[in-house]
C-alpha cells in the first residue's frame, strides 16, 4: 500500500528544510500521522493554505521509510474563523495541544477523533465561555484515555458525597469524603463539585450557554491543568500562555488597587 486516502485535522506544522514543512495529522482511520508536504513554502506551491493548523482535510499519502508524503490534499472545512479571532485561536490551541500529546501514531481511535472534530463545530460558533467549551473537552478526552474522575462518590469508601464543598484527590482519581482524606498530600479542596459534574455529563451543544462565574471557571481549568500533569504528566505552553493573559487581564483591570 504505497498510497493511502484519509481525513484528519491538522493538529501543528513545522518548517522542514528549505522549502518543505511537517505536518501533524489527526486521523480517523490511523490515529497521528507526521507527514511531509513538499514545497509548500514556496509562493507557487500546489498545496497553498490548506495544511494550517485546524484545518479539516482529505488527504492522499505515500508510505514512506520514515515519514509520510502528502502527494493531494483538499480542504472540508478549514475553520479559519479559529485561526482570525484570538481567544478561539487560544483556547483551540490548548485542545490541538491535548489531542497532539496523547494520541498515539499509527491507532485508530474514532472516539476522540469525533470528539475534537465536534469541537471545533462548536468553537465556531457564538459561545457564553470558551474556557467551560474546553474544560468539557478536556474532561471528556481524560474519560476516553481511561482517567476518568469519580465525582458522584468517595473513592475510596464508596459512600455519596451532595456537599458542593468536597476533597478532590489526584492520586485517587476523584473526591474523597472527610472520613477518608486522611494523610493524602495530592488532594485539594473544591468549592465547584456540581459544577463539573453538569461538564462532564453535559454534550457540547448544552455547554455554549452555560453561564458560570470566572473565578470558578479558572478553578476548574487549573485543576484540569494539575489533574494532567499528576497523571499524564503533561504541560501545555498553549495553557500557560493563557494563564498569563489571564493575569495581565485581572492587573489592567484592577489597576491602582496594588
Amino acid at each position: 500500500m504505497p498510497h493511502y486516502k484519509t481525513e484528519g485535522i491538522v493538529l501543528k506544522t513545522n518548517n522542514f528544510g528549505e522549502a518543505d514543512r511537517l505536518i501533524t495529522i489527526f486521523s480517523a482511520d490511523y490515529g497521528k500521522i507526521r507527514a511531509i508536504a513538499k514545497g509548500i513554502r514556496r509562493a507557487k506551491s500546489k498545496f497553498g493554505a490548506r495544511l494550517e493548523p485546524f484545518s479539516y482535510v482529505k488527504l492522499l499519502l505515500y508510505k514512506g521509510r520514515n515519514l509520510d508524503i502528502v502527494t493531494q490534499t483538499e480542504v472540508i472545512d478549514s475553520f479559519r474563523k479559529i485561526r482570525e479571532d484570538f481567544n478561539r485561536f487560544l483556547y483551540g490551541s490548548i485542545v490541538l495541544d491535548l489531542v497532539q500529546r496523547t494520541v498515539l501514531e499509527g491507532e485508530e481511535n474514532e472516539k476522540i477523533f469525533l470528539l475534537t472534530k465536534t469541537f471545533l463545530d462548536k468553537l465556531i460558533k457564538p459561545v457564553k465561555s470558551y474556557s467551560l467549551l474546553v474544560s468539557a473537552f478536556e474532561i471528556k478526552l481524560i474519560s476516553f484515555l481511561g482517567f476518568r474522575p469519580v465525582l458522584d462518590k468517595c473513592v475510596k469508601c464508596k459512600k455519596e458525597i451532595k456537599k458542593n464543598s468536597v476533597w478532590f484527590s489526584f492520586s485517587s482519581g476523584g473526591i474523597k469524603c472527610e472520613n477518608c482524606i486522611g494523610d493524602d498530600f495530592s488532594a485539594v479542596k473544591v468549592d465547584f463539585l456540581p459544577v463539573l459534574k453538569k461538564i462532564l455529563k453535559s454534550k457540547f451543544e448544552e455547554m455554549l450557554d452555560f453561564q458560570i462565574e470566572q473565578k470558578t471557571q479558572g478553578e476548574i481549568l487549573k485543576l484540569l491543568t494539575d489533574y494532567w500533569s499528576y497523571h499524564l504528566h503533561i504541560s501545555l505552553k498553549s495553557r500557560e500562555c493563557l494563564s498569563q493573559i489571564d493575569r495581565d487581564r485581572f492587573k489592567i483591570e484592577n489597576k491602582g488597587l496594588f
